[in-house]
């Protein structure tokens, strides 16, 4: 098949995160024999056309897009929404004709959602959305994405929802259950990549992986700190990431009388976080909400133990006491216990570790999850 794949976030370079789980899902396709094309948003140090790795990647300039927004966090500027929709649009039916494309896939519902529906209209090709999170998440709480979200959510072949909850949030406002699928994961994860240590390290290290921005909320792992450090006196925690909060988060690590013990990595090209997955004893993600967070299907295929928060798509990742643990959101002393749980007895760690590579090979693999996505592209061309 030949994909168009309309996005808002895509890395700008090789080394860059930013949307990096959607390279992945453009990869791994191309691996199984199909031709992709993405179309996302120009940013700063990027060309219009141009590849990434291999991928042909379509930019397109829209209203004030020298300030390096990002689609998505335009809110209160209507116009740059608006130039962003009709130069997507355009941009994304001037590449599927002339690449003659069967399918257009949208990652994210809005903007990426709406440009896609457009252009499908325009080119009559069929439409398949991928729902991540935030999309589902927060949107509905806004007056105008709810509303637009309510339009087009009917309108789409196929939702893939990254999770139960997302599934049902999106049958609510307007998508058509038969066309709504859950699917645990982005492109799937690359276990040739994401491998399990020959031996962990005997130092208990504390990781968390991620952007360093709301929802994370990374004061609640560090107000947990003191008390881990309390049981467990050489525990380190690494905080692989950047984001706005970096500065706030290093003030909180001080005030709690945590340097010694924190260290803040700052952002890691995507190639080296197996090596901090394969050196950690516990990955620790307490956000107020999240879709299914890559850093968590990643660290399961590590084999690493997992503590995150109960929310969103999470559960359907983290199986409370068998590949990991569950906590509520906010509650610092109940991620200190598990983490001390997981850190003092090594032979829980080990349990918890096996079964998390186990489930992970076994549901969360681009082997498995691929050919779940191609089984939509053919049903939504066969019925459009």
């Amino acid at each position: 098949m030949r994909i168009g794949l309309v996005t808002n976030a895509f890395p700008r370079t090789e080394d860059d995160y930013y949307g990096i789980f959607v390279w992945e899902l453009a990869s791994f396709l191309c691996q199984r024999g199909h031709t992709v094309h993405v179309i996302t948003s120009r940013r700063k140090g990027t060309e219009g056309e141009g590849t990434l790795r291999g991928i042909p990647v379509h930019r397109f300039e829209y209203l004030g897009w020298e300030a390096d927004n990002r689609p998505g966090e335009l809110g209160g500027k209507p116009w740059r929404l608006l130039s962003l929709v009709w130069q997507g649009t355009r941009c994304l039916a001037r590449v599927v004709r002339q690449e003659q494309l069967d399918l257009i896939h949208a990652y994210w519902l809005l903007p990426s959602g709406l440009i896609a529906l457009l252009g499908g209209w325009l080119t009559k090709r069929p439409v398949v959305a991928t729902a991540p999170g935030s999309d589902l998440n927060v949107m509905p709480q806004q007056l105008v994405p709810s509303l637009l979200l309510r339009l087009i959510l009917v309108h789409f072949e196929a939702v893939i929802a990254e999770g139960t909850a997302l599934r049902e949030t999106a049958i609510r406002l307007g998508a058509r259950a038969e066309h709504a699928h859950t699917i645990l994961g982005d492109g799937g994860i690359d276990g040739r990549l994401f491998t399990p240590p020959s031996q962990r390290n005997r130092q208990p290290v504390i990781l968390f992986v991620g952007g360093l921005t709301p929802p994370k909320r990374l004061d609640t792992l560090l107000e947990a700190m003191p008390e881990v450090l309390r049981c467990c006196p050489g525990a380190r925690l690494r905080v692989v990431g950047g984001g706005e909060e970096r500065a706030r988060w290093e003030g909180l690590t001080g005030e709690l009388g945590l340097n010694g013990a924190v260290t803040f990595v700052g952002p890691l090209p995507h190639r080296r976080v197996p090596d901090e997955m394969r050196r950690a004893s516990v990955l620790v993600l307490c956000s107020d909400h999240e879709g299914l967070p890559s850093a968590i299907m990643e660290a399961l295929m590590c084999g690493l133990p997992v503590v995150a928060t109960r929310t969103g798509g999470i559960p359907d990742l983290v199986k409370n006491g068998e590949n990991g643990f569950l906590v509520d959101s906010d509650d610092a002393s109940g991620l200190a216990t598990r983490l001390t749980e997981i850190l003092s007895n090594q032979s829980l760690a080990r349990r918890v570790g096996n079964n998390a590579h186990a489930f992970a090979a076994q549901h969360l693999s681009k082997e498995v999850i691929i050919p779940e996505i191609e089984r939509l592209y053919l049903e939504a061309i066969k019925e459009h």
